[in-house]
């Protein structure tokens, strides 16, 4: 089992299926044993909270 934690890009370029990520990067990502890791400030920074 492996741990991954998105950084903000990353994260929504994988939720939206964006080509930009990387096909190896998605096929680690799809994975079944992958457990996939969001910090919480990826929300501040998606929302642009000050």
């Amino acid at each position: 089992m492996n741990d991954y934690l998105l950084d903000t890009q990353a994260f929504i370029w994988f939720v939206e299926n964006n080509l930009k990520l990387p096909v190896k990067t998605k096929n680690l990502l799809e994975h079944k044993a992958s457990n996939l890791f969001v910090s919480i400030a990826s929300l501040y920074e998606d929302l642009d909270v000050q």
